[in-house]
């Protein structure tokens, strides 16, 4: 089965897809969705994960926040770039934050993605207290969002 074929498939069959695209050269990841805007009405963008976690966590992340999207989709329409989403795994709550794609692999093709920010060990989400590891998850993210962010926190 070709790769364009196994992308119809899932799309025919699920709605979307995702990708896992590593950069061994940073160590980095971008694992994504394609097909979500299609499928469900909350979402304006494609979900991304940068954190190097293995595939069938990535996958029951991506699924959780579908699940979300399609609940808040009847409450409040779409959801927005900076909502919390709680209990997204395990008690897990993440951030979404606009980025451009190809902000964590070279030679990718550009796109605005919703960038899923998981927490670190602490429980941190914000740019100004989540620890060194996890902070990289801001780099190539939207600027002003960052700025708001920093500013709920300090404020």
């Amino acid at each position: 089965m070709g790769y364009k074929t196994w992308e119809e498939e899932q799309l025919s069959k699920h709605g979307w897809y995702a990708h896992y695209v590593p950069a061994p050269e940073t160590g980095a990841l971008n694992a994504h969705t394609h097909g979500l805007l299609e499928h469900c009405a909350a979402f304006k963008h494609d979900l991304q994960i940068v954190l190097n976690l293995p595939p069938n966590a990535i996958v029951r992340i991506f699924n959780s926040m579908l699940a979300k999207g399609q609940a808040c989709a009847k409450r409040y329409g779409k959801l927005y770039p900076l909502m919390h989403q709680h209990q997204v795994l395990h008690g897990l709550s993440v951030l979404l934050i606009e980025a451009a794609e190809d902000s964590h692999v070279p030679h990718y093709r550009s796109r605005t993605v919703w960038r899923i920010i998981l927490p670190d060990p602490a429980g941190n989400l914000s740019p100004c207290h989540i620890a060194p590891p996890y902070l990289h998850q801001y780099e190539g993210t939207n600027p002003r969002q960052v700025e708001e962010l920093k500013r709920w926190v300090s404020g």
